[in-house]
This record gives structure tokens, C-alpha cells and sequence, in this order.
């Protein structure tokens, strides 16, 4: 009796440890194809001119008032429209550029594509390398949000600020789970507020929130 239970025991704590594994996959996924998205709207304005208004430091609120107004925003948003004006003026209007550019008749050939090239994809895999660039942004947007667990130092210098926080992003090492991490939140000055730049994590993660 003893051996069977110990072998049902077992297999239930591979068929978790399987659907962990194929859930951080897919969030992975979404992760890498948002950031794809997110780095082209930045490499295809470095070389454009923005129309974004000069930083006004005086008449701006604190860097992370804008920040957790965000992440209010982010956590609540149906659409990427409603976290755009959280955006880079630049990210903005390259990000809705690509968006304009999107076909759904083309994103469903792929998906028909990428089936037939690896059939274990699921519906929920084919839909994700598949979406539209706001629906990649929104996700990775709303994630981001999701993981802020609180702030742990503000710093501002000049027109860019970075805001340290902690999030419940973690990873496994070793077959032990770290559920918690820390990541850079790099902000920059446009008009009379705060836009949100960047988001760096850090490669430490630890088993306690910090």
C-alpha cells in the first residue's frame, strides 16, 4: 500500500511540476514576442523625429506616482489605447504604426503555418505567436503590472528616473522554486509627467518577497 501511494504521490508532483514548467512556457512566449514588438517600436524611431514636449521637472508629479497610476491603469486596461499615453511619445507612434501595418488574414496563415510545422502547439501557443502588437503590448504591459509587488527606492536624475521594486517573478534553480524577484523601472520626462521607459529584471530572485 505504502509503495502504491508513494508512486501516485510521485506522479502528481511530475504532472505539477510538468504544468508549472508549460505555464512559465507560455508566459515566456508572451514575454519574448511583447519585448520583439516593443524593441522594434524603439529601433524603428532612433533615427525619427519625435514631437514629444520638453520635460517640464517643475509642473511633473513624482516619477513614482506616474508609475503606480500605471500600474493601476495596466492591472484594469481592455486595450493597449487606454496605456499608450503611459508610452514614450516615440514607442507610441511607432507602436501604433505597427498595429496599423497588422493583418489578420496573414496572422491566421501563419498560425495555419506554425501548426503544421509543430503540432504540439496548443491554441493558446498559436494564438499568442500569432496576435496583433497591441494585444502582444497589452499582455506584457498588464503582466508587468500584475508582478509589482511594492517600490523600494526611487532615484531621479535629470529627465530619467529609475524606480526599484519587487515583484513576484521568480524562477527555478535546481529544482527549487525562487518566487520572487527585483527589477529597474527606467523612466523618462515628456511634457509635465513621467513615461515609462523600460522595465530591467534582475537575474537574483529569492524564496522571500523583498
Amino acid at each position: 500500500m505504502k509503495l502504491e501511494s508513494d508512486r501516485k504521490l510521485a506522479e502528481t508532483k511530475r504532472k505539477m511540476e510538468q504544468a508549472k514548467r508549460s505555464m512559465q512556457a507560455d508566459q515566456q512566449r508572451i514575454t519574448d514576442k511583447a519585448l520583439k514588438n516593443i524593441a522594434a517600436a524603439r529601433d524603428n524611431t532612433k533615427s525619427g523625429s519625435s514631437s514629444a514636449p520638453k520635460f517640464d521637472p517643475i509642473g511633473a508629479p513624482p516619477p513614482d506616482e506616474v508609475f503606480l497610476a500605471f500600474v493601476s491603469a495596466a492591472k484594469n486596461a481592455g486595450s493597449m489605447e487606454q496605456l499608450l499615453p503611459y508610452l514614450p511619445q516615440r514607442e507610441q507612434e511607432s507602436l501604433k504604426a505597427q498595429q496599423s501595418r497588422f493583418d489578420p488574414k496573414q496572422a491566421a496563415r501563419n498560425r495555419d503555418s506554425l501548426h503544421k510545422q509543430n503540432p504540439k502547439l496548443t491554441p493558446e501557443n498559436l494564438a499568442h505567436l500569432s496576435e496583433s502588437p497591441y494585444a502582444s503590448a497589452l499582455k506584457w504591459h498588464k503582466g508587468m503590472a500584475n508582478s509589482i509587488i511594492k517600490i523600494m527606492e526611487v532615484k531621479v536624475d535629470g529627465e530619467r528616473a529609475t524606480i526599484q521594486v519587487s515583484t513576484n517573478k521568480g524562477a527555478t534553480i535546481n529544482g527549487d522554486y525562487y518566487g520572487y524577484g527585483m527589477a529597474d523601472v527606467k523612466m523618462v520626462g515628456e511634457g509635465r509627467t513621467w513615461k515609462l521607459d523600460k522595465f530591467d529584471s534582475s537575474i537574483l530572485v529569492y524564496k522571500e518577497a523583498p
